[in-house]
Parts: structure tokens; C-alpha cells; sequence
């Protein structure tokens, strides 16, 4: 079985280490503090958002990602009922939280679906 890079960040005493494991197992780390780890935390999107635009060719006018495919979700009201909460867990072990006014909410609901039926009308089944 072939092994696949790992990143891991975890507590050790009162600081954070991150973690990289490579594909031969050879493990690298960085000791962060918990103010590290937050400001880590709000750059990586941006990054993310970065590396896959310049995925991209120019003249397209859809944007490039990493699709991760998720394998459970949640959903629910916060304690007043007047935000809907989404909890997403893909195939990585990431969880991703995001909560939406309940109209916004409908909308993605909405698109989601119309997605959904989409893609199944345009799959061949055999």
C-alpha cells in the first residue's frame, strides 16, 4: 500500500507542534504557539484559494479546486433557531463547520439539488 503524506497538528505542554509526515515516513515538525495555530488557521484558506486559481487557465470561468469527497454531514438550528449549521467530514478527517441565515440556507439547499439531479441525469448507469 502506498503511504500518503500527513499533516497533523497536535498539543504538546503548552505549545502546538505541526506535523509533516512524508511519503517514506520521515516525519518534520514545527513547534507553534496557540496564537501561531489561529493565524496559521486564517491564512491556509487563502492559499488554498491561490494555488487553485493558478490551476486554472485564464480564460475560464470556472475556478479550480481540490475536490475531497465528503462522506457525512450535519446539520441543524443554533439555540435561538435563526441560523442553520452545516458540519461537513470528508474523506481526509477534515471537519468543516458554516452556518447560514435559513434563506441562504434554502438557496444552497436549492442549488445543491438542482446539482444533484443534474449530475444524476448526465450518469450512465451500466
Amino acid at each position: 500500500m502506498e503511504r500518503r503524506e500527513a499533516l497533523a497538528i497536535e498539543p504538546r505542554g503548552a505549545e502546538y507542534v505541526l506535523s509533516r509526515t512524508d511519503s517514506r515516513g520521515v516525519r518534520a515538525e514545527l513547534e507553534l504557539s496557540e496564537m501561531g495555530v489561529m493565524f496559521l488557521a486564517r491564512l491556509l484558506p487563502q492559499f488554498a484559494r491561490e494555488i487553485s486559481a493558478s490551476k486554472v487557465p485564464a480564460d475560464s470561468d470556472i475556478s479550480a479546486l481540490v475536490p475531497v469527497q465528503v462522506r457525512q454531514f450535519e446539520a441543524g438550528l443554533d439555540l435561538h433557531e435563526e441560523i442553520v449549521i452545516l458540519r461537513l467530514h470528508d474523506d481526509s478527517e477534515g471537519v468543516f463547520d458554516f452556518s447560514f441565515v435559513p434563506t441562504r440556507a434554502h438557496e444552497v439547499g436549492v442549488a445543491l439539488n438542482y446539482m444533484g439531479e443534474a449530475g444524476r441525469k448526465r450518469t450512465k448507469t451500466y
